[in-house]
């Protein structure tokens, strides 16, 4: 006997496992400068130049290897671009660099990305909640105003 499976809820959808540098950076702001539209260019510019760098953009000490371009020119992107929700903004939450390099590549190049929801269901938020059990109530009760 073959049993009938649910339908899925209209008030939910399949996200997209892998999507276009081009499709990404037309919908979703990068996290760490939402103020303008100078303000994103000049940070996408900085995250390319720092992804064809072979230092570490904080210490910048030389790092063994290739630069994280030439790394995702041959490669492709291995690890997912972090995608998420922040004051209702669709944000580029992590993996900038990997955002900037395949954008400069082929931006038409279909990357992988795993969506968040909420800033506050990001891994790092977690971590710190399982830990301090004041700051979950905080993050969560700050999580219901956005």
């Amino acid at each position: 006997m073959v049993t009938q499976q649910p339908r899925p809820s209209p008030d939910y959808e399949q996200l997209a496992m892998f999507k276009t540098p081009r499709e990404i950076l037309a919908t979703h702001v990068g996290g760490d400068a939402t103020v303008n539209d100078k303000a994103q260019k000049d940070m996408w510019k900085r995250k390319l130049k720092e992804s064809k760098s072979t230092k570490h953009e904080w210490t910048g000490e030389e790092v063994p290897g290739p630069s994280r371009h030439a790394s995702i020119k041959a490669e492709g992107v291995q690890k997912p671009v972090s995608l998420s929700t922040h004051y209702k903004q669709p944000t580029v939450q992590d993996g900038h660099h990997r955002l900037a390099a395949p954008n400069d590549i082929d931006p038409d190049r279909l990357i992988p990305v795993q969506h968040f929801g909420n800033r506050m269901n990001w891994p790092v938020y977690q971590r710190g909640m399982r830990s301090n059990p004041g700051l979950a109530k905080a993050l969560d009760d700050f999580g219901k105003l956005v």
